[in-house]
């Protein structure tokens, strides 16, 4: 089966009318004696029939976009397949529009990586979504080479992909795509490759490096080098109001699309320690999160309370699940949420940094 191209997809969102009003200015310009007049562009006269149709397009993308925030920040898992389903209706309408192919890829990794919310249902064909999330991030990353957030989200998708097809080679160029992702944006994407390695065992090199990536995040975040033993967040927290850089800004506080960035961040972090045996650590990071002022706000507050009072079990339930999972990547139990599993292998190991509601 063959498919259209881009030319031809965008050419289908002509209709008639609009082939028939620009036959008509063609024959007026050869024939009026116009010439250089006549000036095409994307406009559409006030008016007419086609502002119309742009004006409905443009309605439809608003809306979609809206639908795709609401369904994210409220963790509406079920409202995925909804999502995806009006994103790519009008990714068929303009496929050159970087804003909607990128949050089609997001949605088909999200599917992935929350599939623990299946439960008993989770089918081998979920790893499907992570094929297509990655052809949407390319699709995206090529209208929009700027964006460095999604050479993180590429590596991601490689990594998870070649684990899959147990492909020693391309593992290694997704990790080094990752490396090079850091240095393109090492403000957000420190987190993003570190946040890969959390099914590493505890002693491996790679999550040892992972581990150190949290601090480097920190130390970028203060513009200062944190104290690896006592990283006390709240001497720090002033500079939010204060950091005028908004790229960085954006990546390493909480903010209209992350409304807990931070307490995600320091949920994670600690899991991380946890499982490496370095609950003193752990603990602070924990504690970190409390310290944010939206703590009261964020959905999980609930899960880090439980992990504080489980850290000492936890060490050894997170290293026997990693473990577990490492041998049956369809390891799951009966739980949306588990203090067996630190938050990568929990169902909101997206949404924890992101559902507000």
């Amino acid at each position: 089966m063959s498919f259209p191209n881009r030319t031809t997809l965008i050419d289908r969102t002509i209709n008639m009318k609009m082939k028939l009003l620009l036959l008509l200015s063609l024959f007026i310009f050869f024939f009026s004696g116009l010439i250089g007049t006549l000036q095409l562009s994307h406009s559409v006269p006030e008016n007419s029939e086609d502002e119309t149709l742009v004006n409905s397009l443009s309605d439809k993308r608003t809306s979609a976009i809206k639908h795709f925030w609401h369904t994210f920040e409220h963790g509406a898992y079920d409202q995925i397949n909804n999502s995806i389903v009006q994103l790519k209706a009008l990714y068929l309408e303009n496929p050159n529009d970087s804003e909607i192919a990128l949050l089609i890829a997001h949605l088909h990794f999200w599917k992935a990586a929350e599939r623990f919310r299946l439960k008993e249902n989770v089918c081998p064909n979920v790893t499907d979504h992570l094929i297509v999330a990655g052809k949407y991030f390319e699709e995206a990353q090529d209208l929009n080479p700027k964006d460095a957030r999604i050479d993180g989200w590429l590596a991601g998708v490689d990594m998870s992909l070649a684990e899959i097809h147990d492909n020693a080679k391309d593992m290694r160029k997704a990790y080094f795509r990752g490396k090079k992702s850091i240095r393109k944006y090492p403000a957000f994407n420190h987190f993003s490759i570190a946040y890969l390695f959390s099914n590493r065992p505890y002693n491996d090199r790679f999550y040892k490096k992972a581990i150190n990536s949290f601090f480097k995040s920190m130390d970028i975040a203060t513009h200062n080098t944190i104290d690896r033993d006592n990283f006390n967040y709240e001497a720090y927290l002033y500079l939010e109001k204060e950091e005028t850089n908004k790229r960085l800004k954006r990546a390493v506080w909480n903010g209209p699309k992350a409304k807990h960035n931070l307490e995600g961040f320091f949920l994670i972090m600690g899991d991380f320690l946890v499982k490496a045996g370095r609950t003193e650590e752990a603990l602070i990071a924990y504690n970190n999160a409390k310290l944010i002022p939206s703590f009261g706000d964020w959905p999980f507050k609930d899960i880090l309370h439980r992990r504080i009072s489980d850290i000492a079990v936890n060490v050894e339930r997170f290293k026997i699940t990693s473990k577990k999972v490492n041998e049956n990547p369809f390891y799951i139990n009966s739980r949306d949420f588990s203090p067996d599993r630190s938050m990568i292998f929990n169902s909101y190991n997206c949404t924890v940094c992101h559902q507000a509601y």
